[in-house]
């Protein structure tokens, strides 16, 4: 049997533009936030280490897509290195953002952290989708 989650909530495009779109979000309001209780170098540093989440979302997307493109019980050549070698272009990139003095650390840790309330944002929104009754 073949389930056509096109027009669903759970269509991996939908939900990959959905969480996009919350990450976009929650960054904008932490840096808001932090701008209001904190320093518009705190806020400056949300700011960046968000942009490094959000790279970080989009090169493990690819690899993922690469990875089910091949079919096969084996990862691709090369794609457990693009899995670690992310993380430590990420790490490299926030501390050096640290480094230039414009950005505070504890601003882009927050900014790193931004996935977690978009992941809240789409748990939420399946949650209501299934007490409604609509299809998931």
């Amino acid at each position: 049997m073949t389930v056509n989650n096109t027009d669903t909530g759970a269509d991996p495009g939908a939900v990959s533009a959905r969480f996009l779109r919350s990450l976009v979000i929650s960054v904008a309001a932490m840096a808001i936030g932090g701008l209001l209780f904190g320093s518009p170098k705190i806020a400056a540093g949300i700011v960046f280490g968000g942009g490094l989440a959000l790279l970080n979302f989009k090169w493990l997307v690819g690899s993922v897509r690469g990875i089910m493109a091949v079919g096969s019980a084996r990862v691709p050549p090369g794609t457990a290195m693009k899995i670690a070698l992310r993380w430590l272009v990420v790490a490299v990139a926030g501390y050096a953002g640290y480094k230039t003095g414009l950005f505070g650390a504890a601003g882009i840790l927050i900014g790193l952290l931004a996935p977690a309330p978009a992941v809240l944002f789409e748990s939420v929104y399946l949650t209501f989708r299934i007490l409604a009754g609509r299809p998931t």
